[in-house]
């Protein structure tokens, strides 16, 4: 099972891993349904909107989640953008809403940029292949409890056949053969997660993404769910920090609007204020 010992990811849930472990069993196709499913939450759509950045876009002025909202202008438009949360609600922070396609146009480009430099992939599979070689403490100390527990069971079983039987002594032996289930299980778990991925398979499965449509939501989804570990985004800057040791980038918003003009991706407005 995964740890919490990754020391030198930005995330601490390890989503390489989780991601690749999945890939290795290929499950990719799993993987994608449930990214769409997803994004189907409560939390993920807004009039029928699909926000991209929900759940990891963060308030630079205050620490608190910006989510996606809509609106309609008195010609019929609709305006999509993140707000604050703490603007919207309690009033606390002046932080202005950010127009959504431009922000996750941004974002995603960004990240693109991450995925094809050579050098920061190749720190990130090598991280990758450290992580899967790390061995776990558990296994000695689940193997020590099974052992324990099987002598108690083996002492409540001649306490019984001596005709020691009472209330108490059942409920001890249920106890005792209920915890050797769960601790059986736990071994089984750990053994199954030693099955380690070759470089190779890492390369393949992370390096894929440079070849992904990012026009298509899901593609789009599945890239900022991967590589992408928080967003904090400012009044002049986005900040975006990435799943891995180095992997913090920030833009200014004056040279976003500059690089966009010889972008490909489509539909951006650069930031307003909030009408």
């Amino acid at each position: 099972m995964l740890r919490k010992t990754v020391l030198s990811l930005k995330s601490p849930t390890g989503a390489f891993i989780a991601s690749l472990r999945c890939a290795n069993a290929n499950l990719f196709n799993k993987v994608q349904e449930k990214l769409a499913k997803n994004k189907k939450a409560p939390a993920r759509h807004k009039a029928e909107e699909s926000y991209l950045l929900t759940t990891k876009l963060y308030c630079g002025k205050c620490g608190a989640l910006m989510f996606g909202e809509s609106g309609v202008s008195h010609t019929g438009r609709m305006y999509t953008y993140y707000k604050c949360a703490a603007a919207k609600k309690k009033k606390t922070c002046d932080k202005k809403a950010v127009r959504k396609q431009w922000l996750e146009d941004l974002v995603v480009n960004e990240t693109m940029k991450l995925v094809e430099n050579d050098a920061s992939m190749n720190a990130i599979i090598a991280k990758v292949m450290e992580l899967q070689n790390q061995e776990s403490t558990d296994p000695p100390i689940y193997e020590k409890q099974l052992k324990e527990t099987e002598v108690g069971i083996t002492n409540m079983l001649n306490a019984i056949q001596m005709g020691i039987l009472t209330s108490s002594t059942k409920e001890r032996l249920e106890a005792l053969e209920e915890q050797r289930k769960e601790l059986q299980a736990r071994i089984a778990e750990e053994r199954l997660a030693k099955s380690k991925m070759k470089e190779e398979f890492v390369r393949f499965w992370l390096l894929r993404f440079r070849k992904l449509d990012m026009t298509q939501p899901e593609q789009r989804q599945a890239l900022v769910d991967t590589f992408i570990n928080a967003i904090y985004l400012y009044d002049d800057k986005v900040l975006i920090t990435f799943n891995y040791k180095e992997g913090t980038e920030t833009v200014a918003f004056r040279e976003a609007v500059k690089a966009e003009k010889s972008s490909d991706m489509s539909a951006r407005d650069a930031p307003t204020k909030e009408r």
